[in-house]
């Protein structure tokens, strides 16, 4: 007896055979195309259809902004001096007791100041390279 092909006809090699259960064709799938239709257009249409940003640059990219929109008062850049020669301990204790001024008497100085404590804490290698690049993509949009 001979082996038959896909096609039912014979062939000398093939062993395969069509089962009595297989669809004839490929079925066609209409269910949900509306809402697939629908989701398409959902995301094309959000504000994260492009690439997906991490959230390291998104914390580099806010840090940044902060930075930028901050004057460059003497005030700030004695505090920022200041503060770039302590340690995580010291920082946290400045941190806490203006956030405790703040706290009874707030005002836009002493948010600054916090602001100021916050940016200019001691930054990993990574986290001052995506500074960098976030001042970087600042700078391309101001041009």
């Amino acid at each position: 007896m001979a082996a038959t092909s896909i096609k039912g006809g014979p062939s000398g090699t093939s062993n395969v055979v069509r089962l009595p259960t297989a669809a004839p064709r490929k079925v066609d799938n209409v269910r949900f195309v509306a809402q697939r239709y629908a989701a398409r257009k959902l995301r094309e249409g959000s504000p994260w259809s492009t690439s997906p940003v991490s959230p390291a640059t998104r914390e580099a990219d806010a840090k940044a902004r902060r930075i930028s929109e901050l004057a460059a008062t003497p005030e700030l850049i004695i505090l920022r001096a200041i503060l770039s020669t302590m340690d995580g301990a010291q920082h946290a204790a400045i941190g806490a007791q203006i956030a405790a001024d703040i706290w009874h008497h707030p005002t836009r100085e002493k948010l600054t100041a916090l602001d100021m404590v916050q940016l200019c804490r001691p930054m990993t290698f990574g986290e001052a390279q995506a500074l960098h690049r976030a001042f970087d993509r600042i700078e391309q949009e101001e041009r």
